[in-house]
Parts: C-alpha cells; sequence; structure tokens
C-alpha cells in the first residue's frame, strides 16, 4: 500500500487535466486509509470531492475522518454537498447530518432535517428522538410532548421522551 500510495502521488503530480483527476485523488485517500494515515486520506478525499468525484462511498469516507477529528464544519458542507450531487443516497447523508446538527447545538436545522427524515421514514426512532430534542431545545414544548408520546409508543422505555413526558 505505501508502494500504491507513492504511485498515486507521481500520478496526481503528473496529471496535466484541468482540475487534475479526482479518482486519482480518492485512490490515493484509499491508500492513504488503508496505510491508517488520517490527515493524508483527507487531503486525498478532500481533494477528489473539490474535483467532482460521482463515488458516495469518498464522501462517506471524507465525512467519517472529519467525524473523526471533530470538524463540524467539514462534515457539514460535505454532507450538504453528497445529498446535492446522489438524491438515491440522501436519506442516508442527511441522517449524518442530523447527527452534526445535534453535535453543533443547531437545533433549527437539526429540527428541519429531522423532520424530513421522519416524514420518509417513520420507523427511524433515532430521527423522531433527535426531532423531539430539537423542539424541546427551541422550547417548542407541545410540539416536543407529540413527538415525545409518539415515540414512546413505538419505544416505551426511551429514556429522553420519558423525562419530557414524565412517564
Amino acid at each position: 500500500n505505501v508502494v500504491a500510495l507513492q504511485n498515486f502521488q507521481k500520478a496526481i503530480e503528473l496529471d496535466t487535466t484541468q482540475n487534475g483527476n479526482s479518482l486519482l485523488y480518492s485512490y490515493a485517500g484509499l491508500c492513504a486509509k488503508n496505510l491508517n494515515l488520517p490527515n493524508e486520506t483527507r487531503k486525498y478525499m478532500q481533494a477528489s470531492v473539490d474535483r467532482g468525484i460521482l463515488e458516495p462511498v469518498v464522501y462517506t469516507i471524507l465525512v467519517d475522518i472529519c467525524r473523526e477529528q471533530k470538524d463540524l464544519e467539514c462534515q457539514e458542507v460535505n454532507l450538504k454537498k453528497a445529498i446535492a450531487k446522489f438524491p438515491t443516497n440522501a436519506m442516508e447523508f442527511k441522517k449524518k447530518l442530523a447527527y452534526v446538527y445535534n453535535t453543533s447545538k443547531n437545533y433549527t436545522e437539526l429540527e428541519k432535517t429531522t423532520l424530513e427524515v421522519t416524514n420518509a421514514d417513520s420507523s427511524d426512532l433515532k430521527m423522531l428522538e433527535l426531532y423531539g430534542i430539537a423542539l424541546q431545545k427551541q422550547n417548542k414544548l407541545s410540539q416536543a410532548i407529540k413527538v415525545f408520546e409518539n415515540l414512546l409508543s413505538k419505544s416505551p422505555d426511551n429514556f429522553n421522551a420519558n423525562m419530557v413526558v414524565g412517564g
């Protein structure tokens, strides 16, 4: 893998295409990932995304590294790019974005995102819980109580729902 990474680095240096070849960067990123080089992986995957790579897995790898490095802005920016670029994978990326908004305490965006996800998939209890939390944190208590009552009907032991509803 070290040799493969060196070869991709050399190919990137020699690449004369406008904006560079996004696949070269993603392959270099995969090699760096296999060598457990997170900073190098992030650098190459970000370069691949910036050059328009059409592989959702590259976005996933990049976002996962940003999450490991606790870089919320990197996660948010690249998840939004992925949602726009891959409509068929949008729900998966929106769920990850909801966690970013929850971690960053951006409850307005968390509310919007989790509402959209739960409207599409009402069986996702974690997204329903995050939706209730977003409402609660914005002092939309009557709405939050309804969401948490719904959640309790599906998951009677849910801690947050029980705390809000008083069960």
